[in-house]
């Protein structure tokens, strides 16, 4: 697959990196100009996902997101979920994917985004 391109989902800027790894995992941290944060997820091994697959999916989906009210900040954090799990879990970065577009057109209400 592919590596994810935030640029080709509308979010110029973004961009994200391996910042350390743990015994199990990849660190990462994503950074996007328009909401002048840093994210820092753990990029989940197998395993994990497998113990993840029996939580409530939506739920877990959601978690992140729901802490932030600032529109653009969902928005890079959901970007940034999507390229966290692109690799090892493709199915739930499509998935997640689905609800970019609608993420971006609040974001961009807010006119925070950084220009194409």
């Amino acid at each position: 697959m592919d590596k994810p391109d935030p640029e080709a989902w509308g979010l110029p800027g973004f961009s994200f990196e391996p910042i350390g790894e743990g015994e199990r995992n990849t660190v990462l941290r994503g950074t996007w100009p328009g909401a002048g944060h840093v994210f820092k997820s753990t990029h989940r091994t197998e395993e994990q996902l497998r113990w993840l697959s029996r939580v409530d999916q939506a739920d877990f989906d959601n978690h992140a997101n729901r802490q932030v009210k600032d529109p653009v900040t969902q928005a890079a954090a959901l970007a940034f979920e999507i390229a966290t799990c692109w690799c090892i879990e493709p199915e739930r970065a499509t998935r997640l994917a689905r609800d970019l577009p609608r993420a971006l057109d609040v974001a961009h209400s807010w006119n925070r985004i950084p220009d194409q």
